[in-house]
């Protein structure tokens, strides 16, 4: 979390995936989302990929079945 607060991207897009699937933390899709469109917005491609990703299953409400990139 640490790492993803100073702006690394790729911390920030790894911070999504974890909150996204509850892993080690709550779930949580909205901030999820959050990370992923930080991570985005600092250049990881993998990110904006997870964003559009996460937008399109949460709104079908099938979020368990997202497959997230590391």
């Amino acid at each position: 979390k640490k790492a993803a607060e100073q702006g690394y991207a790729g911390a920030q897009n790894e911070l999504g995936v974890l909150l996204f699937r509850g892993d080690g933390v709550e779930q949580d899709y909205n901030l999820a989302l959050h990370w992923f469109e930080l991570a985005a917005s600092n250049g990881n491609e993998v990110a904006k990929e997870n964003v559009d990703e996460t937008r399109r299953k949460t709104q079908r409400k099938q979020p368990n079945f997202v497959r997230f990139r590391s």
